[in-house]
């Protein structure tokens, strides 16, 4: 097998060190936040725009969007995780300009909001609606295409023919040119 050697650029220092891996790291995690957002976004589309067809489409995009939204979720905590050790480790550098910034805030931060909340908030809401659709809780919201043809029917009649009480009933007129059925038949 070939041997290839790594040909480094030379703009690019040989060595990594923590702040340049604090960066590539809350990169990918601003990614995977990106990513993991839009994914909700199709999620809950698709479930709008399927709610009137089928209750077994619901269940299948909440069932497959409940099991990747928490499979996303755990990468993003594991990079915010990730993220704060590095802080943590770049703060206790005098030197460097997060170590200035964390005195100045006394180390309090939002970031949990993105690492955590949000990737749980999004996920539950993705599990309990797929929990709340199977059990059947909600079955009132699913509108039935195949209304039965008697109700159809009871829809657009009038309101006498319903009760039984109908007073439209045609007036039988007798037209002297015909004869009776029953003057025909006894003939």
């Amino acid at each position: 097998m070939a041997k290839f050697n790594r040909v480094e650029p030379e703009n690019i220092s040989s060595n990594w060190d923590l702040n340049q891996e604090r960066v590539f790291t809350e990169s990918i995690l601003n990614q995977r936040i990106q990513f993991f957002l839009i994914f909700f976004a199709i999620i809950v589309a698709g479930v709008v725009l399927t709610y009137s067809t089928s209750k077994i489409f619901v269940l299948l995009i909440l069932f497959t969007g409940a099991i990747i939204s928490w499979a996303l979720s755990l990468t993003i905590f594991r990079l915010y995780g990730r993220v704060k050790q590095i802080l943590r480790n770049l703060s206790q550098s005098d030197t460097h300009p997060f170590a200035v910034i964390g005195k100045r805030t006394k180390g309090k931060s939002m970031g949990w909001i993105v690492g955590y909340f949000i990737p749980v908030f999004c996920s539950s809401i993705i599990t309990i609606g797929f929990l709340v659709v199977s059990s059947g809780y909600i079955d009132f919201t699913f509108p039935s295409n195949r209304i039965p043809i008697k109700e159809k029917i009871e829809n657009n009649l009038p309101f006498e023919i319903k009760s039984g009480t109908d007073t439209t009933k045609p007036k039988q007129e007798k037209i002297e040119e015909f004869k009776s059925i029953d003057s025909v038949v006894q003939n």
